[in-house]
């Protein structure tokens, strides 16, 4: 019932995470992350960039661009 909350806060952990480069606790956060978000709302695009700093500073430059690539082609 809370998803949009739950999303916030997690989106807010892996920030810390990466800022802190504390990659195995990211990682719990960054795999829960895609199945909260709705498609186009603003927290949407909020955790695709900060999905996109996460796979940047792991160097997963290919999923990196996907989810640039996700955030610039959706219609909204």
């Amino acid at each position: 019932t809370y998803r949009s909350e739950l999303l916030s806060y997690m989106v807010n952990a892996l920030i810390c995470c990466i800022q802190l480069r504390d990659w195995e606790t990211a990682i719990q956060y960054a795999d829960k992350i895609p199945s909260l978000s709705d498609n186009g709302n603003s927290i949407w695009y909020t955790s695709k960039e900060t999905l996109m700093y996460y796979n940047l500073y792991k160097k997963n430059y290919e999923k990196s661009f996907e989810h640039f690539k996700e955030a610039i082609q959706h219609p909204r």
